[in-house]
């Protein structure tokens, strides 16, 4: 009598689901040149720390004695000396990415592309001798404004040691941090990631505005922090901290969903879409709309990029989680939105039944709503008919959406019913993404991704 063990069906229609995701994400990125992320991670993570530490530390003291030399006053203030800090920080990115990539360049040129990389302190000194002369060179070509206060020859000395010291710090430090956290290689094609990069950067730019001087509160958010107490400046202060634990949290979690499922195609679609919304809605202003009035063509990049952004939403909605289109009726519903949404925001029929920037509040939001629920529900399909392995790991995904979504619906039926809920300089349906309260509901996109993500959606190690 043999002694076998009985089928477990569902394990298997798990693997096969994510043997055929990982094919198609892999036939996906053919012939493409790829990047290993946790190198590159790497040496963001060091070039940051190191440009916050050396660079900002060593900028600030370079500037104190500028100002002594130049016999002025020279001041010092928290505020100014974080901002310093925060700069050499993002400038210490910059020359992480150009180190990694010129050590990239070297590995591939030996045929060592799967090698650590060697403690070099040397490769450290030319890097950053090369960056020092570059720091030096607007001292001599422009005497305006600070650069004025010492002689050339001062000021390069007094600001050249900075980068050379940050190259040395670089090249000592990098392969430690490298052997930590590239244990194991994790390939993007270098298409997604200039895209992911691109929308980061946009993302960012659009919600810089969310941490400025002012803002524009409701009338009935103003009325209550005076009833409570809170003085205007004190309400401005604590805003500006809310939100600015909002931006590291939207952009940190759609960063980690990027680098968790970067085998993935729809892990970096899902990322990629989170950051455009945020390019297109967050903030006072569409990102890229400052500086493009000049041109008419690029008049229209911020209405498309909200076009686009909505349209990959639903889009994503439609696809999660394989990639497929698994319901014949999203194809023409995924486009028709796509029209409407260029006819919403792009407005070429003026003045005519087509323009629908000119459509009453309650029927723009009911079309909105419309919309996106179209979404929840083809998600709702997946989470209740799909295969088990998708069941499981799209419910986290639903539920998220549906909260964040119904949310924002809720947010829009008490600013239609009271309008001091709203904000004076947008009309209603953006303001709901320019205001704390409103944008909170926001981090329940990435925050259901990471869950269902966590629970094996997207991985390369569930059915191992």
């Amino acid at each position: 009598m043999s002694n076998t063990n009985p089928i477990d069906s569902s394990g298997i229609e798990s693997q096969v689901w994510h043997k055929e995701t990982e094919l198609a994400a892999s036939t996906a990125g053919l012939h493409q040149p790829v990047v290993d992320i946790n190198r590159l991670g790497a040496a963001l993570a060091a070039g940051a720390v190191l440009g916050a530490t050396i660079g900002g530390g060593g900028a600030r003291i370079a500037m104190r004695v500028v100002a002594l030399l130049g016999e002025g006053q020279p001041g010092f203030t928290a505020g100014g000396t974080l901002a310093i800090v925060i700069m050499g920080g993002i400038l210490g990115v910059l020359g992480g990415l150009g180190f990694a990539l010129l050590a990239g360049l070297l590995r591939a040129g030996r045929g060592e592309e799967t090698s650590p990389l060697p403690r070099s302190i040397a490769a450290g000194a030319v890097y950053g001798g090369a960056l020092a002369v570059l720091s030096s060179l607007p001292f001599f070509l422009t005497r305006e404004g600070e650069l004025a206060l010492a002689s050339p020859v001062v000021g390069a000395a007094l600001f050249a040691w900075i980068p050379l010291a940050y190259g040395l710090a670089l090249g000592a430090v990098l392969p430690g941090v490298e052997r930590r956290i590239a244990t194991a290689p994790r390939t993007v094609s270098l298409g997604w990631l200039v895209s992911f990069g691109l929308a980061l950067a946009l993302a960012l730019a659009a919600m810089a505005p969310l941490l400025g001087g002012f803002t524009p509160f409701p009338p009935a958010a103003t009325s209550l922090h005076y009833s409570s107490g809170l003085g205007f400046a004190a309400a401005q202060a604590l805003h500006r901290g809310l939100m600015l634990a909002f931006v590291l949290a939207y952009c940190g979690l759609s960063t980690w969903i990027f680098w968790r499922g970067a085998h993935n195609r729809m892990a970096r679609l899902a990322s990629v879409t989170l950051l455009l919304l945020a390019a297109a809605f967050f903030g006072r202003q569409p990102a890229l709309a400052t500086g493009m009035q000049a041109l008419p063509p690029a008049r229209l990049l911020p209405d498309l990029l909200q076009a686009g952004a909505l349209s990959l939403l639903l889009a994503l909605m439609y696809l999660f989680p394989d990639g497929l289109w698994a319901l014949r009726w999203t194809r023409p519903a995924a486009a028709l939105w796509c029209a409407w949404t260029l006819l919403w925001f792009v407005n070429p029929l003026p003045g005519t039944p087509l323009d629908v920037s000119a459509w009453p509040e309650p029927v723009l939001l009911a079309a909105l709503a419309g919309g996106l629920g179209s979404g929840l529900a083809a998600m709702g399909w997946r989470a209740r008919f799909g295969a088990p392995a998708q069941q499981r790991m799209v419910r986290p995904a639903l539920l998220g959406f549906a909260v964040a979504l119904g949310s924002f619906a809720l947010l829009a039926l008490c600013a239609l019913a009271m309008p001091e809920l709203r904000l004076r300089v947008l009309p209603l349906p953006r303001a709901l993404l320019a205001f704390a309260p409103y944008l909170l509901p926001w981090l329940l996109l990435p925050l259901s991704l990471m869950l269902a993500m966590r629970r094996g959606l997207w991985s390369i190690t569930s059915n191992a």
